[in-house]
């Protein structure tokens, strides 16, 4: 059973589209031991599930070797056919990797720029030292805290009164299309941590997808509240 559920768990990282992931163990038909030279070989027949086989079936039969090196216990495992998974399935899973990517490396910008915001507020306040340790261990802190949690920490009422004004003055200059004044006045009235979901794309309230103009406008907002300088 280890040597199956190995075999599946490495297979299922071989996918550039993440596809593989949705591969389970379903059934181990047989399974044989044979020493050989250089390896321990565990030689198995088992079927496979996923919901995304091109097959159009919801089980597929495979044979698997799993091999362990005689010397350094390393295993490794060959497959005699890779599975065949739907072509809008596989299209589907590559564009959800590439948003999980996006997504990660956007939150790894929002929390530079916020410890470099709340290093600044810190110095302004007096509250750190030249010490740096004392520096390193809240920067720790810091980082113990969801990007959202630290957006949350640095707002205020006031901060979101001030943000609503702005946002008024650009309407009375004429710096937003009428047909975006309420999408504008819907995004003044979010907290920074309601904005860093717009732009993450992340579901709202109404479980919508903001449109361009939210995600845009909400990133404008949010590098103006964490602007240093």
């Amino acid at each position: 059973v280890k040597a199956a559920e190995f075999a599946v768990h490495e297979l299922k990282k071989l996918s550039d589209s993440g596809i593989y992931t949705t591969l389970n163990l379903h059934k181990i038909i047989s399974a044989n031991f044979q020493r050989g030279v250089y390896h321990n070989n565990t030689i198995l027949e088992i079927e496979l599930s996923s919901p995304h086989f091109k097959s159009g079936k919801a089980i597929e039969k495979y044979n698997i070797i799993v091999m362990k090196h005689l010397e350094d216990g390393i295993s490794s495992f060959a497959i005699d056919e890779f599975p065949v998974m739907n072509d809008d399935a596989i299209e589907e899973y590559y564009i959800q990797k590439v948003e999980s990517k996006r997504k990660k490396r956007e939150e790894s910008f929002r929390r530079l720029e916020l410890e470099a915001y709340l290093s600044n507020q810190k110095k302004k306040s007096n509250e750190y030292t030249c010490l740096d340790d004392e520096k390193h261990e809240s920067r720790q802190k810091d980082r113990e805290h969801t990007v959202g949690e630290l957006l949350s920490n640095i707002d205020s009422k006031e901060k979101l009164d001030d943000r609503r004004k702005q946002s008024q003055d650009r309407v009375t200059k004429g710096a937003v299309p009428l047909s975006l004044i309420q999408d504008e006045v819907r995004l003044v009235g979010k907290s920074l941590e309601e904005l860093h979901k717009v732009v993450m794309r992340e579901s709202t309230e109404l479980q919508q997808q903001p449109s361009d103009y939210e995600i845009q406008r909400a990133n404008d907002i949010l590098n103006q509240a964490l602007e240093i300088f």
